[in-house]
């Protein structure tokens, strides 16, 4: 297995709706498209996307370190499929430069599991596709009235699973929402709440003695609130969280092969993984999709609420973002044989 020509597109879509990514509110989602032949003649892609507020490097940093350390690895090497090991950085085809950046490394493993794939294609992929449920993202918002119209919507849509950031209004705000869409659901309502780390102690004070009446599947990463479940945590490659009540797995940060070793650790802890994403376009989705299904041993409803902030692409997008999911056999073919 090896890869002949290696070449890059950068592109710059634009957001459904203004959107704030930690302190930044970029005005476009920013991303490569990396593009390899093998020596066969057949056609790889990867994306190389770092979201501003989840990676620490930009498109430009990111770019730069894989024109000046990884490119030409990719094409000087031939890869032994024997040193397949799904938990090891490249799957152990590469000896990689210390320091590299996980959007770096997540599109390096993307073009190898699409060649692996290529040459192997029944060793590499499901049994079967995978019908999966998935969750909505829904930013509460200030005007109550435009917040509650956008939840009956998604409501609508088949959504039963609602990610909501929390802790930017008044808490009161929020939970008279939340309160009314649960009234609503009569019961089918589930609920993950994020409040970024960023809730002050008067909130704080205020969930802790309103959240019993809301049917939360869990906090992420807020101190002080329980169930927990870890998100930013993970990144640290010496995270451990064993306590927590779910770990949120986000692919394109972590790199591929550390998203399996974490759900492979967290089947051994009896942990639920739930599959996030960092705004990435249908390629990154479908791949780290997959990922999930080969290696999840208790599946949970998608984190792909985040689709419908861009705009639809050539791998689909749009369908990750559905109150269903469908997961292919196989991580990267289109059309009749997915």
């Amino acid at each position: 297995m090896s890869f002949q020509t290696i070449s890059v597109r950068q592109e710059s879509l634009p957001w459904s709706w203004p959107l704030r990514l930690g302190a930044q509110m970029p005005q476009n989602r920013l991303r490569a498209v990396i593009t390899a032949w093998d020596s066969e003649g057949r056609r790889h892609e990867a994306e190389l996307a770092p979201c501003p507020g989840v990676h620490p490097e930009n498109l430009e940093e990111a770019l730069g370190q894989w024109h000046r350390q990884v490119e030409t690895l990719l094409t000087a090497n031939a890869f032994a499929p024997e040193r397949w090991n799904w938990t090891r950085p490249a799957f152990g085809l590469l000896d990689l430069p210390s320091g590299l950046f996980r959007s770096v490394l997540t599109a390096v493993e993307q073009l190898l599991l699409s060649l692996a794939q290529a040459e192997h294609p029944e060793e590499f992929s499901l049994p079967a596709a995978v019908m999966m449920e998935g969750s909505a993202l829904l930013a509460l918002q200030a005007d109550a009235e435009k917040g509650w119209q956008e939840f009956l919507q998604l409501w609508g849509a088949g959504f039963r699973v609602f990610k909501c950031k929390v802790g930017r209004l008044p808490a009161r705000h929020e939970y008279d929402l939340l309160q009314r869409m649960n009234v609503h659901a009569a019961g089918h309502l589930r609920l993950r709440l994020d409040a970024n780390r960023g809730m002050d102690q008067e909130g704080l004070h205020f969930w802790q003695s309103h959240q019993a009446s809301l049917p939360i599947a869990y906090w992420e990463e807020a101190a002080g609130l329980r169930p927990q479940a870890l998100d930013e945590t993970l990144w640290d490659d010496d995270a451990a969280g064993s306590e927590a009540a779910a770990w949120i797995l986000k692919p394109t940060r972590l790199g591929l092969s550390r998203t399996i070793a974490l759900l492979k650790d967290a089947a051994n802890q009896g942990i639920p993984c739930v599959l996030s994403n960092a705004f990435d376009s249908g390629l990154s989705l479908r791949a780290s999709a997959w990922i999930y299904a080969a290696f999840c041993a208790n599946p949970q409803p998608l984190g792909y609420g985040t689709t419908r902030f861009l705009p639809a692409d050539s791998w689909d997008s749009e369908t990750w973002g559905r109150a269903e999911v469908l997961i292919p056999r196989h991580p990267f073919s289109q059309g009749k044989d997915a």
